[in-house]
């Protein structure tokens, strides 16, 4: 696939359905995320499960908190006005983040949090 698309100039990958923000640069393709907007199963196994109504859940989903049913989930907008694609993501009570493209490094990054003294530690949780 990257061979077909190395003659354009820009290309610009969007997937979807992922519960974290992704971006990279892999010669002329920049990829994008699209955050989920919900999970696909009840989660933690403290939510009620009617079994005539839903399938016995067989695999608990990971989550970076388990204990907040929103936690991973938001929506974005996608500008592609440049030609290259700034993601806008605004995550349920969560500090809204940018990925744009930083045309001084030739990728796209994180407005916020690129700088490795800005990012916040992962959390453990249990």
């Amino acid at each position: 696939m990257q061979a077909i698309l190395a003659p354009f100039e820009k290309v610009n990958v969007i997937y979807g359905h992922v519960h974290q923000i992704q971006y990279n640069q892999i010669g002329n393709i920049s990829f994008n995320s699209v955050m989920a907007t919900a999970w696909p199963w009840p989660y933690p196994q403290t939510y009620s499960q009617a079994q005539h109504t839903m399938p016995v859940l067989t695999v608990p989903m990971n989550r970076a908190d388990p204990f907040f049913e929103r936690d991973a989930t938001g929506w974005q907008f996608i500008d592609v006005h440049t030609g290259r694609v700034a993601m806008k993501y605004n995550l349920y009570q969560n500090t809204p983040r940018t990925v744009a493209w930083n045309p001084a490094t030739g990728r796209p990054e994180d407005t916020t949090f690129q700088d490795p003294a800005k990012r916040i530690p992962p959390q453990d949780h249990y």
